[in-house]
């Protein structure tokens, strides 16, 4: 039987080009050089570092993460929490409201084995929530799911106080604090605009957090933010834990976002899909074998690793068409390594990290939490 797994090449010195592909790659250099820079960035800061695991979703980085200095992860999804939290990541945030009954009592029986928090914008989720817990002997940490301005979640003004005070007087639950989190300005390019599209968000935040105050349902926890809005998450003093992702990867989303106002980007690209050419017929393009199924469509076209001067396009579900006058150097069977346009669902896409050292594959790691649930 013909064995295409890559695992047949780990620790085979200089036989990384052998890797069979499309195949979803880790430079480990840069990895660890994100991974440790950030985990400084917010040390320096006294800011706690949970990172969100719906970037990676697997419990191997989770750990390299833990192991730098974070106090635990976020995860956007009750899969990924409840894989994770089984696979020994034993603080885990739950970012993402919950409704359904059946995810519910499973995160429920998660939260007797692990350290686990999670979210609420509505009473009714309270009352979910409390109907699970009752008899259970099971106490979970409840955070207010704050509205700053993006709208997708959250909830405003004197809801905000109500829902805190709400947890404080029920059984089974500890009211831990609130989340704040705009995905709306995550990206945008300009550090000075989206300093000034997110400095009033954090205004509003500022204000919620004097509001529980003076209403004796102070925050313990404030937690949210994101890579782009780094600088600013660890220098207004508001956030005590910050939910960074994508700086563990990037992408080219984030390789046009200006992350610092005065310096260079202090993260790299780390991740790629390493594709194969497999047809060089036409005069005008490549064939590479990286089409929808291997890379995300909603952000930006993939860009080549190092290459401006050769365009990326789809051409297919299991297709990728190449162009540029630099084609001409490159003949059938050869790697191409694609800069992945966003990082997180491309990731969803792949079953498997493959680790490299250069020209050796040094580690295979599983995306255990892969899947939308």
């Amino acid at each position: 039987m013909l064995n295409l797994s890559n695992d047949v090449l780990v620790g085979k010195f200089g036989r990384a080009g052998e890797l069979c592909g499309p195949a979803l790659v880790v430079e480990k250099d840069t990895f660890f050089r994100n991974l440790h820079a950030m985990a400084e960035r917010c040390a320096a800061a006294g800011v706690a570092l949970r990172p969100h695991a719906k970037t990676h979703k697997s419990a191997r980085v989770a750990r390299e993460q833990i192991s730098a200095g974070a106090v635990g992860i976020c995860c956007a999804t009750a899969n990924e929490a409840i894989t994770l939290g089984r696979l020994g990541i034993d603080n885990i945030l739950l970012t993402t409201p919950v409704t359904e009954q059946r995810k519910i009592s499973a995160l429920v029986a998660l939260a007797s084995e692990i350290a686990l928090g999670v979210v609420v914008d509505h009473v009714s989720q309270l009352e979910l929530w409390e109907r699970a817990l009752d008899g259970s002997g099971t106490n979970l940490n409840v955070l207010v799911d704050v509205d700053i301005g993006m709208r997708r979640t959250g909830a405003r003004g004197g809801d905000v106080v109500a829902l805190a005070k709400r947890i404080q007087q029920s059984h089974g639950m500890t009211y831990a604090g609130i989340q704040a989190y705009s995905g709306m300005v995550q990206h945008i390019e300009k550090f000075d605009d989206r300093e000034t599209a997110y400095r009033a968000q954090l205004e509003t935040l500022r204000e919620i957090i004097e509001i529980l105050r003076v209403e004796e349902a102070a925050p313990g926890v404030v937690s949210g933010g994101g890579t782009g809005t780094m600088d600013m998450d660890l220098s207004m003093g508001l956030m005590t834990e910050v939910q960074f992702g994508s700086y563990v990867f990037m992408d080219v989303e984030y390789s046009s976002v200006k992350l610092l106002p005065k310096s260079e980007n202090p993260f790299g690209p780390a991740l790629f899909v390493r594709s194969a050419v497999i047809s060089a017929n036409a005069s005008e393009h490549l064939t590479i074998n990286a089409g929808f199924k291997s890379l995300s469509t909603d952000g930006p076209l993939p860009q080549i690793r190092d290459e401006t001067s050769t365009r990326y396009e789809f051409f297919g579900d299991e297709y990728g068409r190449i162009s540029g006058s630099k084609i001409k150097n490159l003949k059938l069977g050869d790697h191409i390594d694609i800069v992945v346009p966003h990082c997180d669902p491309t990731v969803c896409l792949h079953d498997y990290y493959h680790l490299i050292d250069h020209d050796t594959l040094v580690d295979i790691w599983t995306i255990d939490a892969r899947g939308p649930l």
